[in-house]
Formats: C-alpha cells, structure tokens, sequence
C-alpha cells in the first residue's frame, strides 16, 4: 500500500480513497486475502441450465477460454504495470487484440455448435 494523490486516481477512484482513509476502514478490515478456487461464508454458486450449456459450449469451441489461463496472465500483466515494470497501454492492446482473435474464431466455429 502506498499513500496517493488526487492527480493519480481517475473518476470516483479518488472519492473511494478518501472515504476508506478519512473512516479507517482499512484499518477495521480484515487482510485481503485472493483464494483460489474456494467459495467464503457459505455461499454456493449454482449454474443454470443455461449456463451450464454455454459453458460446454465454449469448451467444444474454444477450451482455453473457460479455464484460467487468460485470466491468471491479465492479473500477472496488470500486477507489472502496478509495479512500473509493463506499459499499461501496452497491456491493453495485447489483451484487447487477443481477445478479438478469440472472438473472431468462435464465431466462426458456433455453426458447428448448431449441428
């Protein structure tokens, strides 16, 4: 955690700040703490029909993108650019570009899930 000023946060970024750091609460919360693959205080996510049926879908297309992979790779670029070692614009155009590659082909591939 580092200490911050207005010109560094955009939008509503800097009003958040100042109301977490003008009522304490950081210092009332507990550790933030990232677990993976694990559901907190008892709650249970339970797909629907629905998506339980694009998600094998997405996987007869497409199986990398219903696994972690892209999203552990974002979290690893946007953690360099927090420490001011990638280019933020850099990450961006990556992540965007492969995403629409990933878009293009699934719509090509989505006829063969109408068979």
């Amino acid at each position: 955690m580092r200490a911050v000023n207005e010109d560094m946060l955009v939008n509503d970024a800097w009003k958040l700040y100042q109301y977490v750091c003008q009522h304490f609460i950081g210092t009332v919360s507990p550790d933030c703490k990232y677990l993976r693959n694990k559901v907190q205080a008892g709650r249970k996510l339970v797909p629907t029909a629905l998506g339980i049926s694009l998600i094998r879908g997405y996987q007869c297309i497409d199986l990398d993108f219903c696994l972690t992979n892209i999203r552990s790779f974002i979290e690893q670029q946007i953690t360099l650019v927090a420490k001011g070692q990638v280019d933020h614009s850099r990450v961006v155009e990556h992540v965007l570009q492969q995403f629409k590659q990933k878009f293009i082909y699934f719509v090509k591939q989505i006829s063969f899930l109408q068979q």
